[in-house]
């Protein structure tokens, strides 16, 4: 087989394959052989007469046409294997006309992934910022696990923000006659409840009421009253209060297995600083990768970018918040610098042979079909398409890169050089991968 490439703009390359009438021999007898096997020849059974008797009878152009697309799809892959290429799209096929016993000649334009030489990815070091757990950390941790505990007690003061408060709301509508009465348990201060409501009904107590006048806004949801006055009869039926538990030793364990509070405190300090410490190593890694990515030269397929920002937008649908095409523009950035990522990742992977291996592969889709909810042998099957493989094999192979990154980046300085970023830019020029 035969085959020349041109490079185009943009990723996309144009390859001109040709493949000879021997090679075409091994589809044109399938092809054959399932046509024979429904052809009826007077006397035979079908697929038992003699192979002359069905040449007469099945058309020769009947069986090219029947082996074309076996031919032109193993000769497509064959020819991407030989040079190395990924197709990111849908290839464009064009089959230049042939006679039987010729050469079949067929044009391939496709975008491929493109190459990325790395920088010197290797000699990335970054160090976690350092932690620290302070009083009011601790304090501000243990404040909110007793809110978690707290309970509402009824009080005789007047209403304040964080109280809870039991209304009954009755009035009119300028034009549209009495409101429906409402009775209704909020939290002042948490925004469930009309500006001109909380402002009245703050400092208010058990049994006290107030008339208050509202405007109703455009957006009302009732329609009919959108942009009208209503004058409202507020009556505060209850007021009640949060009660904290007391901070001691009874109350670690309640919520602990610690039987004084301050071993419950020693405890939660040393959870908060593993979190900090594990946030601060996230931050790191996140910080070498970029590293890594920025050092790296890749001319990033707009295709490529078209399809992630199709995948963002998809996941996003349904959200009601902003016109799909103002998102398509706020987006843009986050999927060129997505897929960017993804390719330089998965060029470090190849480079430090971290590849999955067939055995991975098949792990790894046996794990996701076992959790998918379609029946996992069609997950399998379904996982198994090039498309999807591709997809596959690059989340492995993006998630070992990351890892590897990570473990070279964070490791301690072996050379004494200062602490840091030490490869601000990463812009050294490595080995192409």
């Amino acid at each position: 087989m035969k085959s020349t490439l041109e490079q185009g703009e943009d990723g996309r390359v144009v390859l001109e394959i040709e493949v000879s009438p021997e090679e075409m021999a091994p589809e044109i007898d399938a092809a054959f052989r399932k046509l024979a096997a429904r052809v009826r020849v007077a006397g035979f059974r079908p697929g038992r007469a003699p192979t002359a008797l069905v040449e007469r009878v099945v058309p020769r152009s009947q069986v090219l046409e029947q082996a074309l697309q076996p031919i032109l799809r193993r000769a497509y892959q064959e020819t991407l294997a030989e040079r190395s290429l990924t197709p990111v799209d849908q290839a464009e096929i064009d089959v230049k006309p042939f006679e039987d016993g010729q050469p079949l000649q067929f044009v391939v334009r496709v975008t491929v992934r493109p190459e990325v030489r790395l920088g010197a990815w290797e000699e990335v070091r970054v160090t976690p910022e350092a932690v620290e757990v302070t009083p009011e950390d601790l304090a501000e941790n243990l404040e909110a696990l007793r809110r978690t505990r707290a309970t509402w007690v009824p009080t005789t003061e007047g209403a304040a923000d964080g109280d809870m408060v039991l209304l009954e709301i009755s009035g009119t509508v300028e034009g549209a006659g009495a409101l429906r009465p409402q009775r209704s348990e909020v939290v002042l201060g948490s925004g469930r409840v009309r500006p001109e409501v909380q402002e009245a009904v703050l400092g208010m107590k058990r049994g006290e009421a107030a008339d208050v006048e509202i405007a109703l806004g455009a957006d009302e949801p009732v329609g009919r009253l959108a942009g009208k006055r209503a004058r409202l009869h507020v009556q505060v039926s209850e007021v009640k209060r949060q009660q904290l538990p007391e901070l001691d030793d009874a109350f670690a364990q309640e919520v602990s297995a610690f039987s004084t509070l301050e071993e419950f405190r020693a405890d939660m300090s040393n959870r908060l600083r593993a979190a900090a410490e594990r946030r601060a190593r996230d931050d790191a890694e996140r910080k070498a990768v970029d590293l890594v990515v920025d050092g790296a030269q890749v001319d990033v397929p707009a295709v490529m970018v078209a399809q992630a920002l199709e995948a963002m937008l998809n996941n996003l649908s349904g959200a009601g918040m902003k016109d799909r095409e103002v998102l398509r523009d706020e987006l843009r950035g986050s999927a060129e610098r997505g897929v960017r990522t993804q390719l330089v990742l998965q060029a470090v992977a190849a480079a430090a042979g971290l590849e999955p291996s067939d055995d991975e592969l098949t792990a790894e889709i046996n794990r996701r079909a076992a959790s998918s909810n379609l029946d996992p042998d069609h997950y399998r099957r379904l996982a198994r398409q090039p498309e999807n493989l591709s997809v596959i094999q690059a989340e492995l192979a993006g998630a070992a890169a990351r890892e590897r990154i990570r473990i070279l980046a964070l490791r301690p300085e072996e050379d004494g050089r200062a602490e840091g970023a030490t490869q601000e830019s990463g812009s050294g020029k490595g080995p192409e991968a």
